[in-house]
């Protein structure tokens, strides 16, 4: 072989390893930005999933603080049914028989009673009103499962130019459950009250008095029974 033949054989070795290396060089250098798009990629897509993480959690504890509320609002309201479940079975009335009137109280529950106090309020022979007295049984409590029936003309008042009503109507009824709790039933309905006695003249009830058993009677305070 010629010299002329070897410079040129070597001419083009040193092309082809040129051309190698750009080749090569491109290759490196589209992977290279390849691996650049999926790095960018991937950031894209975990932003949007870390936001909706967090859109997901944020209303979640929103849900979870709701239901909570909720429980807590239902477990007050069971605890004021059961503290009023005897108080709601305590009831009044009063109805007309010739020539008098006769006052009704039921205690409807299995468990007494006690401080019972009546508001009356005192009416003429025509039905208007003249003073308000306040009725004291003269017993400290009401027996379960009991009726008191005290005709009108058996109150008597302590103090007042008259010592008996004409007529009257109920105002109130105070009294005091199986727990200690006071209450107040009237028509406006059932509240607590403190323990004070209404500002009235006083009237009471003979010592013998009808009072009759109620058959269909209810049941007992949960907490005083253990249920």
């Amino acid at each position: 072989m010629s010299v002329t033949d070897r410079r040129g054989q070597a001419r083009l070795a040193r092309l082809r390893a040129r051309r190698d290396r750009v080749t090569a060089g491109q290759r490196d250098s589209r992977r290279g930005r390849r691996q650049v798009d999926w790095t960018k990629l991937g950031t894209f897509i975990a932003v949007p999933v870390a936001i909706g993480t967090l859109i997901f959690t944020g209303v979640a504890t929103f849900y979870q603080a709701m239901i909570s509320r909720d429980q807590l609002e239902q477990s007050r309201e069971d605890a004021e049914r059961v503290a009023r479940a005897q108080a709601t079975r305590l009831s009044f009335w009063f109805d007309v028989i010739p020539s008098d009137q006769r006052l009704h109280l039921l205690n409807g529950s299995p468990d007494p009673v006690t401080d019972i106090d009546v508001v009356l309020e005192d009416l003429d022979a025509v039905g208007k009103k003249r003073a308000k007295y306040r009725v004291s049984l003269g017993v400290v409590s009401l027996a379960p499962c009991t009726e008191l029936i005290a005709p009108r003309k058996s109150i008597q008042i302590q103090f007042g130019p008259d010592r008996e009503l004409d007529a009257f109507r109920i105002l109130e009824m105070r009294f005091t459950d199986n727990d200690g709790v006071r209450w107040n039933r009237s028509k406006g309905g059932l509240r607590r009250t403190d323990a004070g006695n209404p500002p009235y003249e006083r009237a009471v009830l003979p010592e013998k008095r009808q009072v009759n058993p109620v058959e269909a009677c209810g049941f007992s305070n949960s907490k005083s029974t253990g249920r």
